[in-house]
């Protein structure tokens, strides 16, 4: 092989470091292209999430839902966050318990290993299969499964023991803003009737909006302790039920 003479290695040379800068500029043009389209698809994904997200708002312009006390309470202890929570807490509690014996369950990996040539694959057999089981034994000490057993039923105990009394509250909660709403309603009357006779409406104009704002916040609350954001929820005072002091 004989050498190439000086000119004819820097010619050959500027071709291929002309070659190379143009493959590199194709690809660095492909490359913006391509991050290109993709931000647009990630932009208009978001986009579409955050409408979907604007769409489940309620229309605070919308007239309000009044519902009754069953209806509320129904509601609440099928959709409120932290109840979900806390019944999710007691599920993961009781997968525990379960779990203190399936760990002891072997494990089994079953491999296999084709030993016939890549020429030869066509003609694969059974034969030309081996297969490979591997059992996994977990044995905890005979001591650490009772301990194990009864620290998961004393996490099931606390989780249920949580659970209720995330209900009581929950009830105490929705008891206390049913009654918000009803001293809105009484507050707004007595207001409303103590206004003076010469009044050309502008004091009941400010009652009216102060009482916007009062039943804005008290829907709101609602909302949140129904986990429903579909209206703007009030409950009826007159269902809720009745405490007898007596007893």
């Amino acid at each position: 092989m004989f050498p190439f003479p000086p000119v004819v290695r820097s010619f050959l040379f500027s071709l291929f470091e002309r070659a190379w800068l143009r493959a590199a500029l194709c690809f660095c043009l492909c490359a913006a292209v391509c991050a290109s389209c993709s931000v647009d698809r990630h932009m208009e994904k978001k986009a579409g999430e955050l409408m979907a997200r604007m769409d489940a708002v309620p229309d605070w312009r919308q007239p309000r839902k009044e519902i009754s006390w069953h209806q509320a309470l129904a509601m609440m202890m099928e959709r409120n966050i932290d109840l979900k929570k806390s019944e999710q807490s007691l599920k993961t509690t009781k997968r525990s318990v379960v779990n203190v014996f399936t760990q002891i369950i072997p494990g089994v990996n079953l491999d296999w290993m084709l030993t016939k040539e890549l020429s030869d694959l066509a003609r694969v057999t059974a034969s030309d299969v081996e297969y490979n089981t591997n059992i996994l034994f977990n044995m905890p000490s005979l001591t650490q499964i009772p301990f194990d057993y009864y620290s998961a039923k004393a996490a099931v105990y606390t989780a249920e023991k949580t659970l209720e009394m995330k209900k009581r509250e929950l009830v105490a909660r929705l008891y206390q803003q049913v009654l918000s709403y009803r001293n809105a309603q009484i507050s707004y009357n007595n207001q409303l009737s103590s206004l003076p006779y010469d009044d050309d409406g502008v004091q009941k104009k400010k009652l009216d909006l102060e009482r916007e704002r009062n039943l804005n916040e008290i829907s709101q609350g609602f909302a949140v302790l129904l986990g429903n954001m579909d209206a703007r929820w009030l409950v009826n005072p007159e269902t809720m039920p009745r405490l007898d002091c007596g007893r």
